[in-house]
């Protein structure tokens, strides 16, 4: 583990990786774990409030419990089984694609404002 502390380009630090861990206790809607599903990599998170809704388990990622021995046990299964890991990296870049492009976004803020005129 090395911290780096802030930095202004995470690309570079993400292309790093070999898989992204976020046990969070408590989240809103996690855009780091969209951020790290977007250069491919497999996702450990938790599924307290908004992280449960950031991957699909066993597709993008997978959930964990905030112990040790299951966050051990979660990053031994990538290490154990790397073709999973790679298509679970390529699956949440699809996800992220699929659900989250600034297309999709902006229409739906679009359309939510536009129904908020109309009523």
């Amino acid at each position: 583990i090395i911290h780096v502390g802030e930095i202004d380009n995470t690309e570079d630090y993400y292309s790093l990786f070999d898989v992204f861990i976020l046990p969070s206790y408590r989240e809103g809607f996690p855009t780091v774990v969209l951020e790290a599903s977007s250069m491919e990599l497999p996702i450990i998170t938790t599924r307290s409030t908004g992280c449960i809704d950031s991957i699909v388990e066993n597709k993008t990622g997978v959930f964990t419990e905030i112990t040790a021995i299951d966050i051990y046990s979660k990053i031994q299964f990538y290490i154990n089984n790397p073709t999973i890991a790679k298509l679970h990296g390529i699956n949440g870049g699809e996800f992220v694609k699929e659900n989250f492009s600034q297309k999709i976004i902006w229409n739906d803020l679009l359309k939510n404002v536009y129904n908020w005129l109309i009523v």
